[in-house]
C-alpha cells in the first residue's frame, strides 16, 4: 500500500518512510510522489499540521479528500491539542491523528486504522 508523506522536516519524513517500509507499506515523500491525474491514488496520506511554520496541514487534507475521497488521511503533529484533534477527526478532515513523538508500532497501527476507516 502506498502512503504519501508531506512533512517539512526531512528527518521526520525519511523516518516515516523507513517506519512504513518496515511495516510493509511503501512510504513516498511528497516531492517525488506522482499525484497527477493518471497516477494511481494513494492508499493514505500523512500530513504535518504545521507546514513551514504555518498551520495548513488540515487544508492539504481537505484537498486530498476532494481529489481522493477513499484515501486515508492522517494528520501528524507534536503540538496539536486533544480537542482540536478530536474536531479534525469528527469533521472528517482526518481519519486519524499521529502524535509526535511516535513509535514505529504507532505509525503502523495508525496507518492501518486510517485505511480501514477510509474504506468504510
Amino acid at each position: 500500500m502506498r502512503v504519501i508523506i508531506i512533512d517539512d522536516d526531512p528527518l521526520v519524513a525519511r523516518a516515516l518512510v523507513r517506519a512504513l517500509g518496515w511495516g510493509g507499506f511503501e512510504g513516498v515523500l511528497a516531492e517525488v510522489a506522482d499525484l497527477g491525474p493518471d497516477a494511481p491514488p494513494p492508499d493514505a496520506v500523512i500530513v504535518e499540521l504545521d507546514l513551514y511554520r504555518r498551520p495548513c496541514g488540515d487544508l492539504v487534507l481537505r484537498a486530498v479528500a476532494q481529489h481522493y475521497p477513499r484515501c486515508a488521511r492522517i494528520l501528524t503533529s507534536g503540538a496539536l491539542d486533544p480537542w482540536e484533534a478530536t474536531q479534525l477527526v469528527a469533521s472528517g478532515v482526518a481519519h486519524r491523528v499521529l502524535r509526535k513523538p511516535w513509535t514505529i508500532d504507532e505509525v503502523r497501527a495508525v496507518v492501518k486504522a486510517a485505511i480501514a476507516a477510509a474504506r468504510r
